[in-house]
């Protein structure tokens, strides 16, 4: 779904009617898709593909002027996080907070790097993926 999603959306963008002047593609990857973690392997290898599709795409899209990156977040407080933190329980939610060293993050925190990413500030930056996990993969 993360990639399928991904690329029928690349290719509804590519039409010149729909983007708008210096086009930028985001893809949302993830923190487990560039590190090990129990539990979450199907999850981790969908992000990772979504990561190396940016990568293949920026280099394919650069044709048409459109940029492609990725972000990859580490745990963010949401109504999801909140279930899952009720679902492992006190000992292990600290486990996954003491894994981010800067705490656990907010929406703000990777929609301000994803509003870097569509601004005119980041031009020269395809093909990326930008790490936005609190220090969680600096481990």
């Amino acid at each position: 779904m993360n990639v399928t999603t991904g690329l029928m959306l690349t290719k509804g963008f590519r039409h010149k009617q729909i983007r708008g002047a210096a086009p930028s593609i985001v893809f949302m990857s993830s923190a487990v898709a560039l590190v090990g973690e129990p539990g979450v392997s199907l999850y981790s290898a969908t992000k990772g593909a979504v990561a190396a599709l940016s990568r293949s795409l920026a280099l394919e899209l650069i044709r048409e002027g459109i940029r492609c990156n990725a972000v990859a977040a580490g745990v963010v407080s949401t109504e999801l996080t909140e279930g899952i933190r009720n679902a492992v329980g006190p000992e292990a939610w600290a486990r996954i907070e003491a894994a981010h060293p800067l705490g656990i993050g907010h929406a703000d925190d990777v929609a301000n790097a994803v509003l870097y990413l569509l601004s005119p500030a980041s031009r020269w930056v395809t093909g990326s993926t930008l790490v936005v996990d609190g220090g969680y993969t600096a481990q």
